[in-house]
Parts: C-alpha cells; sequence; structure tokens
C-alpha cells in the first residue's frame, strides 16, 4: 500500500514548477486524484478519469482509479479496481489540487 504526502511534491511557494520532471509527473497523477475526490467530496468512492493505474508490479494493468475521502477527512484513499493497488493521499489540504472550496457536495 502506497502512502503519499503531496505537500513532498511542492516548493515552498506551494508549486510544482521547481520540481524534477519525474516527481512532477507522480504529483500530476495524484493530484488529479485530490481534484476528482475533492471536488465530489460527499465521501463516497468515484471512478477518477484521466487516471490510469500505475502499478510497477503489474504495468499492463488497465483498471480505473477509484478514489474516496477518508474517514477522518485527512486523507484521501484510493484504490485500483482491477489489480487492487492502493494508498492513501496525505498534505493535500489547502494545495493547488484541494477542490474543497468549488465542492459538489
Amino acid at each position: 500500500m502506497m502512502s503519499v504526502d503531496m505537500q513532498h511534491f511542492l516548493d515552498e511557494k506551494g508549486s510544482t514548477h521547481q520540481v524534477p520532471r519525474q516527481a512532477k509527473e507522480l504529483a500530476d497523477h495524484f493530484g488529479t486524484i485530490v481534484t476528482a475526490v475533492t471536488l465530489d467530496f460527499t465521501g463516497r468512492a468515484i471512478e477518477v478519469t484521466g487516471v490510469s493505474c500505475r502499478n510497477s508490479d503489474s504495468p499492463h494493468c488497465t483498471g480505473a482509479i477509484i478514489g474516496k475521502l477518508g474517514e477522518n477527512s485527512g486523507r484521501i484513499e484510493w484504490h485500483c479496481n482491477e489489480c487492487k493497488d492502493a494508498g492513501f493521499i496525505s498534505g493535500w489540504q489547502g494545495t493547488l489540487w484541494d477542490c474543497c472550496d468549488h465542492a459538489q457536495a
């Protein structure tokens, strides 16, 4: 199970402009999950469009990423519906990916 802190991808200004290319790609991947979940913000599990599975143990997985706000609201839970790769995202609050202010609850 993977655990990601979005703060690790940000510079002191809250931007990803200064991070290496590979780190930015990961930030974009997990940031898309954060954006989708925080736009919905109902706590229900949703399929995150535009994000495919990145499981290195199963590189040809074509599963969909399912995300939801965790029970404590401090982290976002995600998993692949095919290979069952899964993880948690923390440190997303107040970042450029946090869309709670625009949520459709």
